[in-house]
Parts: structure tokens; sequence; C-alpha cells
């Protein structure tokens, strides 16, 4: 029986092997990685071992490298013609992504390209993202979920405060927790500076349920409060088993993120806390003038919100000077 492209269906020029296959179909130009865990199908210094993580643009694979050290290598779908121009760009990513030092912060150690393929080598983490444990555990305890948000907070607030990068992608899917209650965010660094473009609606994968407002308006210049919204997003899927305006159709979505005010916890999970709703309400206000300046700020609300004290959000006065400046 023939195997099938991945990413349009289309049949592929290849069989599958003892240890998988690595091939970029014909019709639609992207990379398929099948493995088959049975043995190591080797690429370039690494054995890849299992897929542990498959996103729209990449696949993260479970790995070993050739000094013997278990890592993750992030294994990029996309054709990109490899020249000088191109070499120089994706090596000055994987230099700026290297230098984003944090706990809370999945570590990129090194990258390149083999025949073709980009590739990133990462820290490897044992661990589920949000939507896997949701899916294993249902909605988080309140508490759990104040000191998830405050760590993924604290690695907002790093990569804003020392490099000014936005991550602009910050969903459940993109943090991590392992069993022993460590947290990591993903795909930081690569093409995240702050002078990227705005977010192409029509090019998001799914539906855009996590995107702030700005990101999703022409002409907008999201900055650190943009993450903030998408983090608060987040917590009210993780809290209430379901994300904020959970709409069928994706235009639906973006309408109500324009135009309706964020949604109350308390309505979707009777348990939650006065002072988590509140400062999630405040991390998902329309304008970033009433949301948190920085994660530290959240997060420390965050925990606040976790020991059941009252929240100081934000200055909601010196906010509406501000924006009437």
């Amino acid at each position: 029986m023939p195997l099938a492209c991945f990413h349009c269906d289309q049949d592929l020029e290849t069989s599958l092997g003892k240890a998988g296959v690595m091939h970029r179909c014909g019709a639609c130009q992207n990379l398929n990685v099948i493995l088959t865990g049975e043995a190591p199908l080797q690429f370039g210094d690494y054995q890849l071992w299992e897929i542990v993580g498959v996103g729209a643009n990449a696949v993260v694979c479970r790995a070993v490298r050739s000094d013997g050290k278990t890592v993750a290598a992030k294994v990029f779908y996309a054709h990109r013609e490899i020249n000088n121009h191109s070499r120089r760009e994706f090596t000055r990513e994987i230099e700026q992504a290297r230098k984003l030092d944090h706990p809370s912060i999945i570590k990129v150690n090194t990258g390149g390209e083999r025949n073709g393929v980009l590739f990133l080598e990462l820290e490897y983490f044992d661990a589920v993202n949000l939507i896997e444990y949701l899916n294993i555990q249902g909605p988080m305890a309140i508490d759990l979920a104040c000191e998830v948000g405050a760590r993924a907070a604290e690695a907002l607030d790093y990569v804003w405060s020392k490099f000014m990068i936005i991550h602009r992608d910050v969903k459940p899917q993109n943090i991590m927790l392992n069993s022993h209650g460590v947290v990591k965010v993903c795909d930081f660094g690569m093409v995240t500076a702050h002078e990227s473009g705005e977010v192409d609606v029509s090019a998001v994968e799914g539906t855009p349920y996590y995107l702030s407002p700005e990101s999703i308006l022409d002409g907008a210049y999201p900055d650190n409060r943009s993450d903030i919204y998408s983090l608060g997003a987040t917590l009210y899927h993780v809290v209430s088993g379901q994300p904020p305006f959970d709409l069928e159709e994706i235009m639906a979505v973006v309408h109500a993120r324009l135009h309706q005010p964020p949604p109350d916890l308390r309505k979707v999970r009777a348990d939650c806390s006065t002072p988590l709703a509140a400062v999630v309400y405040t991390m998902m206000a329309r304008d970033p003038n009433y949301r948190y300046d920085t994660g530290f700020d959240c997060g420390e609300d965050l925990r606040r919100a976790g020991r059941g004290e009252r929240p100081r959000l934000i200055d909601t006065n010196a906010h509406r000077a501000r924006s009437n400046a």
C-alpha cells in the first residue's frame, strides 16, 4: 500500500523502511517524517527514535546525538532554497534563539541544514503540552493553573525585558508541563523579533482562539501585552476546559475577539476563584492599555490568586489617562 503525503495526501514515491522514512513530497514539496520506533532513523549526526510533537511547520523527534546525549530534533517541513543568503539568515535566527536562557523556556542548542532540510537541536523535555494535559486530566486545578501561568508569564517577561522579543503564538500547545510541575514555554526565538510583520489570520492553523485583538488588526503593532493576552486566553482554556469565544467559524471568533468583552471564567467553572477570574479578565482586556504592563506583574498577581489573595491588577485610572493623552 503506497504511503500518502501528510500534507497533501498525494502518494509518496518511497517505501517504509525498518526505521521509517524521511521523504519530500514531489507534489507539494513538503517533508514527510515517519518513524516506526523499531530502529532509529539516521539524520546527519542524530538518530531519530520517535515523534514527540507535530506542528504546522515542523515535527519534533526524540533523538540521540552522536555523543550519546538525548535531545529533541525539530525538523522543518518546508523546502527552503539553501543559498548563502538563506544560510546566513537561518544562522542569525539560531544565534538569536540560543541567547534565550531561562528555566521556563525550552533551550535551543544549535541548528543547521542536512540535504536541504532545516532543523534545530533543542533541549529534550519529557512532558506534555497543556492540550494533552487537558485530554488526560481534564480542567486544571486552580492553584496549579495559577502557578503554570505565573511561570509562563515570567518567561514572557524575560524575553521582552532583555531582548524586546514577543512570542506571537502563546497557546496551550506551546506550554509544557512535566510530572514534577516544571513548566517550559517552547517555540521562542525563531522569527519572533519585535520587528516581525503582523499576523495573517488566513494563515493561522485552526481557529485563532488565543490571538490578541491587536494582532488581528491591520496596521497594529503588538508588543509584550499581546503575549499576555494570549496567555490569559490559554489559562481560560485550561481552567474551563474550553477556549474563550468557542465558536465554529473563524471570522466569528475574530469578530467576538474585537467587539466583545473578555468572558468571565466563573460563568463556565463554578469553583473558579474570583481572584483568578479577575486576573484572567485583566490579561484579556481588549485594549492593551488595560492589561498588565509586564509579565512580571502578571505573574505576581497569578501567584496571589493561587494563594487566594486579592490581586493588585492594574491602576485603571493611570491607564485611562495614558490612553487619553
